[in-house]
């Protein structure tokens, strides 16, 4: 789970759609598979957390019950790419399944305060088991290294924390 920016520059991306009026992003199954979110059912709850411009982190909330361990993930990604603003929020969401792929819906709040919109395409980086990196496909191809650093430093947020 040590994302290098090669990787990140060639991540495979799906594009944010909108299905019945709301938002919605298939994950990349390779990194949902790598980092052990399972999507059947029982389907666990996502927490998303807006990170930076174009980048946001989703944990398992069984997996990382303390909201603090979450925001201090979010934090170490949010001080690498420095928005212009302060970053809040907490958006949990129930991971949906078809035919083996994970789809979970993306609230409009969540799009706005990272500035993303429908078309645009998202990679999703494993990070820890039951975490995700989800980043704007233009972030990941011009600030690879970024990324890869992010990925990283939300690993070691995550491994110091006492869960």
């Amino acid at each position: 789970m040590r994302p290098d920016p090669t990787q990140v520059e060639t991540a495979r991306t799906n594009k944010l759609r909108t299905t019945g009026g709301s938002h919605r992003l298939t994950l990349v199954k390779a990194a949902v598979d790598e980092a052990g979110i399972d999507p059947r059912p029982p389907r666990p709850t996502l927490a998303h957390l807006p990170a930076g411009p174009g980048v946001w982190l989703a944990f398992d909330v069984d997996q990382y019950p303390s909201q603090r361990d979450r925001v201090a993930a979010r934090a170490a990604v949010s001080d690498l790419f420095e928005p212009a603003e302060p970053i809040v929020g907490e958006f949990p969401i129930q991971l949906r399944g078809k035919l083996g792929s994970a789809v979970t819906r993306v609230p409009g709040e969540l799009l706005d305060r990272v500035g993303l919109q429908t078309g645009d395409g998202v990679a999703t980086i494993a990070v820890a088991p039951g975490a995700l990196l989800v980043v704007a496909a233009s972030v990941a191809g011009e600030r690879p290294e970024e990324v890869a650093a992010a990925a990283e430093a939300a690993r070691a947020a995550l491994q110091s924390s006492d869960r």
